[in-house]
């Protein structure tokens, strides 16, 4: 599971230095599945972002300036843009599931614009001792659960053993 405190509003909070460094760990890392065209296409948003310049991303500049696009590019009647950051939203998913999975910082491009947000996940640490408490406290042993899905464990075993016993919430439906 993917936790993050959000960035506020859609600027960022985070130490430009930081946010780049996050950026070269996708772009090395090759379990980041992207084209050349998509890199290139992260990079430059993630560089116009934060030199202040978020304003200025936009599909024609994109198509431009990332593309090789012309002068005369239309973003009405090309897509080209739209696919692309469909395709690298895509990626940055995959990436995050797999090899990015304990990376400290999220970079998104939310749906609607090309803009990315920066956001710092909490860290497993602060989630796992509740877990163990509450695990204990239940009387559910949890094992060898990987750091971060302690939480997704406890949960199944307490469905499971609710399940078993006839538990139903007061409040459920």
């Amino acid at each position: 599971m993917i936790r993050a405190e959000p960035a506020a509003g859609r600027g960022h909070r985070l130490a430009p230095e930081d946010c780049r460094a996050q950026l070269a760990l996708i772009l090395n890392s090759a379990d980041f599945d992207a084209t050349g065209r998509e890199r290139r296409f992260l990079s430059h948003v993630v560089e116009e972002t934060l030199e202040g310049r978020g304003d200025r991303i936009k599909a024609y500049s994109i198509a431009v300036e990332v593309f090789g696009r012309d002068m005369s590019f239309d973003p009405q009647t090309d897509p080209i843009v739209r696919i692309e950051a469909g395709h690298l939203r895509r990626g940055l998913e995959r990436y995050y599931l797999t090899a990015g999975h304990d990376d400290p910082i999220l970079i998104t491009i939310p749906k609607g614009g090309y803009v990315p947000t920066f956001s710092a996940r909490s860290p497993p640490e602060i989630i796992e001792p509740a877990v163990d408490h509450y695990a204990q406290a239940f009387g559910t042993e949890l094992g060898n659960c990987p750091v971060g899905y302690k939480h997704v464990e406890l949960v199944s075993k307490l469905s499971r053993s609710h399940a078993l016993t006839g538990y139903h919430h007061p409040t459920a439906t």
